[in-house]
């Protein structure tokens, strides 16, 4: 090594080592591999052959791609299956999975259906029946809350249609508090104390009734002057500007939950009940040793106890009072499935 020159060693640490260039006359031929000559040798085989020459020939690429698109886009042949871990769930055509949720959001689209205009129909008839309100004139320095109609389809426990139910309903929101209305709380049976009830159901083998109060909110007598308008698509021809007041609440109404609560609670104390100090949603009457257990959830009331006969009464005497509808043995309730 001369004078001024770098050691080999400084350069490989400084710049790295240096690529060795080819040398075609000194370098050996790269040795290959019998997989790619035989890779070559299938390729030629397939290439065309002219038959007046014997050599290669020209393809046609437009013959070509035509000949490959005679049979359209190749399809797989393979059968598809549901996996295995997929047998236990119930698989539901695609038609049917838009049907569960086919609830109209407003009037306008459900007035064209049959199923929704008779459960309007069914609504309004219970309004009436039950007296809940009369037309007037609006009152000044009065106002008129705005109505909306609300639908909901009821299923069983398998997702069968069990009712078209329409509900009208009170744009309650716009209500000021203490002006208003003033208590607005009502009661309702815990899961826990219905858990409760099937378990003493299940103990004493007794058997469990389920019954449902209709349009409950409407037997709810109010203490406040409330005016509503008058409902989408049933507007009193010729009277158009006269608005309705409320003689007992309406669903949406801040106070119509407690109105509702306060009614009940009277009835089922004038037919000798007692309320549970611990839990308010939930009655016992004792008559001649027979015991009556009647756990409330809203307007659905589910009953039991020890006597058939007490339990037959019982019926008699709400049927009486309101408007309840006798769904048979309980099998279904929040959720919860029953087996009796």
């Amino acid at each position: 090594m001369g004078i001024g020159e770098v050691p080999e060693w400084v350069e490989f640490v400084i710049e790295g080592e240096r690529p060795v260039p080819n040398n075609p006359s000194t370098d050996p031929p790269l040795n290959r591999s019998e997989t790619e000559t035989q890779m070559e040798e299938e390729a030629q085989s397939e290439q065309p052959t002219d038959p007046q020459t014997g050599g290669p020939g020209l393809v046609d690429p437009i013959n070509e791609n035509e000949s490959s698109n005679e049979d359209g886009p190749r399809r797989s042949t393979r059968t598809s299956s549901v996996p295995q871990r997929f047998n236990d769930y119930v698989m539901l055509h695609q038609e049917e999975c838009l049907l569960l949720n086919d609830e109209p959001y407003n009037f306008e689209e459900a007035k064209n259906n049959i199923e929704w205009q008779k459960a309007m129909q069914a609504e309004l008839t219970s309004i009436k029946q039950n007296k809940t309100w009369q037309l007037c004139h609006l009152l000044s320095r009065s106002k008129a809350i705005g109505l909306k109609w609300v639908f909901k389809i009821k299923r069983d426990a398998n997702g069968s249609i069990t009712k078209y139910k329409a509900r009208l309903v009170a744009k309650g929101y716009v209500q000021d508090p203490g002006v208003d209305f003033d208590e607005v709380f009502a009661p309702v049976a815990r899961l826990e104390t219905i858990r409760l009830i099937l378990g003493l159901v299940a103990r004493n083998k007794w058997l469990v009734y389920h019954h449902d109060i209709k349009s409950a909110f409407l037997n709810g007598e109010l203490k406040e002057v409330v005016h509503v308008k008058q409902p989408e698509g049933y507007v009193v021809p010729v009277k158009e500007n006269m608005v309705y007041i409320l003689n007992k609440a309406l669903y949406g109404l801040r106070q119509a939950p407690r109105a509702w609560n306060e009614k009940l609670d009277r009835t089922m104390k004038i037919l000798n009940f007692t309320r549970c100090s611990k839990e308010t949603a939930l009655y016992r009457r004792v008559t001649k040793g027979d015991l009556i257990i009647v756990g409330i959830y809203v307007d659905d009331l589910i009953v039991t106890g020890s006597s058939q006969i007490e339990i037959n009464k019982f019926k008699e005497q709400m049927r009486g009072e309101f408007d309840m509808q006798d769904l048979g043995i309980l099998f279904y309730y929040l959720g919860l499935e029953v087996i009796q």
